[in-house]
C-alpha cells in the first residue's frame, strides 16, 4: 500500500522538481528528452547553437557562424538576436543582400530593435557604393 501523498505535500514536491530541472538546465545538464517539456529541447539547442555562432564570429568564422546561427533560427524561427548576429556575419563577408534580410527579419521579429534598425543601414549603404565592411 503506497502512502497517501496530501496536496500540500504534492505541490512542493512538484515545485522542488521543477526547481531541480531548472538548475540542470541552467548548469548545463540535460535530461532524457522523454523527461523534458516539450519545446525545452529545441530551445535550448537554439541557445547553443546561438553561442556557437557568437564564438564562431568572434574568431572570424563567419561563413561557419552563419550556419550555426541558421540552426538556431530552425530550432527557434523568431529569435530575433540569432537573425541580427546573422545579418553580421554576413556583412562581414560582403553579402549585404542577404545581411539586409536577416536584419529585416530580425526587425520584423522585435520592432523595437534600434541596433538591427542600425546595422541594416551599414550594409544599405556600403551595398550603394560597392564598399566592403
Amino acid at each position: 500500500m503506497s502512502p497517501v501523498i496530501e496536496g500540500a505535500t504534492m505541490n512542493r514536491i512538484c515545485q522542488i522538481v521543477a526547481s531541480v530541472g531548472m538548475g540542470m538546465m541552467l548548469t548545463g545538464v540535460t535530461l532524457p528528452a522523454a523527461s523534458q517539456p516539450p519545446g525545452l529541447i529545441a530551445q535550448v539547442s537554439a541557445e547553443q547553437f546561438y553561442r556557437m555562432g557568437l564564438e564562431q564570429s568572434n574568431r572570424g568564422e563567419y561563413r561557419e557562424a552563419i550556419a550555426s546561427f541558421e540552426q538556431a533560427i530552425q530550432l527557434n524561427p523568431v529569435y530575433a538576436e540569432a537573425y541580427f548576429h546573422q545579418g553580421i556575419a554576413y556583412s562581414k563577408l560582403g553579402d549585404f543582400e542577404n545581411a539586409i534580410s536577416s536584419f529585416d527579419r530580425a526587425i520584423e521579429i522585435n520592432p523595437d530593435y534600434a541596433e538591427a534598425h542600425f546595422q541594416r543601414g551599414w550594409p544599405r549603404c556600403s551595398w550603394a557604393i560597392g564598399l566592403r565592411l
